[in-house]
């Protein structure tokens, strides 16, 4: 439901704001009929035949608890969306963030075409965080709104000339040279420690936070890092290259981005590593 009501919301906000949401030429080009065919024929044969195999087959009761089923549709579209998103939802095995941390865990940043791009976005990340913040909201629960993000920060970075570009560039720069330094740090300290079995014998159990999907890195300690040397080595090498990158190329805003592009990919891969460390863990 929420693939459905996020991109035709924010579609709908956009066309209202620009007023093009009455004109005829608006609809030629968007062509609904035929999208909504499309995107029918794609997704409702795997839901229909998920109905047919776990009946009953239309079920609306708007309570959820122990013990209670009432076939696929119910589980899907009332417990799992509109009961979730009216915190009803059974089991209720998750938590809540509160709403200003949701909202300023997104800090942001018309008449030509990238204006109408730029507030195209901002209808979007409007819609999904105000969507949510009516909703239970968790981490994750904004990741419908990255795309949009990333639209933003792309038209960014092809306006050489903006200031804002110039502050969230040296902004990189300081927090990946931070990192650096408590990463050296840590490696320091926990490069010689034992690392006897696994991961698990130095992790410090806080199962009260495990409602939220971040909720394990509570359970990282000093010593746990030493398990972790070798993808903490390479997050390390990735916040230099970034620093590096944009100090080296301070003259020449377009190839500064490659710098902190780099610094992502290797730090994905660190992460990727980590997170086989933690999964070989029978913990």
């Amino acid at each position: 439901m929420i693939a459905i009501v996020f991109p035709i919301g924010a579609a709908f906000l956009y066309l209202a704001i620009t007023s093009q949401l009455f004109a005829r030429a608006t609809w030629r080009k968007v062509r609904p009929v035929s999208a909504l065919v499309i995107m029918g024929s794609i997704a409702a044969p795997w839901h229909v035949l998920a109905m047919l195999r776990n009946p009953p087959y239309f079920a609306f009761s708007m309570h959820s608890g122990p013990g209670e089923y009432h076939g696929f549709f119910w589980f899907y579209f009332i417990n799992e969306h509109l009961l979730r998103f009216l915190n009803l939802r059974y089991p209720r095995d998750y938590n809540t963030v509160p709403r200003l941390w949701f909202w300023l865990l997104h800090l942001l940043w018309p008449v030509d075409r990238a204006g109408r791009t730029r507030l195209f976005a901002l209808c979007w990340i409007g819609l999904v965080l105000i969507f949510f913040t009516f909703s239970t909201t968790q981490e994750y629960y904004s990741m419908p709104a990255y795309p949009a993000f990333a639209l933003l920060l792309l038209g960014s970075a092809m306006s050489e000339a903006s200031v804002w570009v110039r502050r969230g560039t040296k902004a990189i720069a300081i927090v990946a040279s931070t990192a650096v330094a408590i990463i050296a740090v840590i490696l320091v300290k926990v490069w010689s420690l034992p690392t006897p079995g696994d991961i698990s014998s130095a992790l410090v159990q806080h199962p009260e936070m495990y409602t939220l999907s971040l909720g394990h890195m509570g359970d990282l300690t000093l010593q746990s890092f030493a398990y972790l040397r070798l993808p903490l080595a390479l997050a390390g090498i990735a916040a230099l290259v970034g620093s590096l990158g944009i100090a080296l190329y301070r003259q020449e805003t377009r190839r500064q981005f490659f710098a902190p592009a780099l610094m992502m990919l290797i730090f994905f891969h660190a992460a990727r590593i980590a997170m086989i460390t933690f999964v070989s863990s029978p913990g």
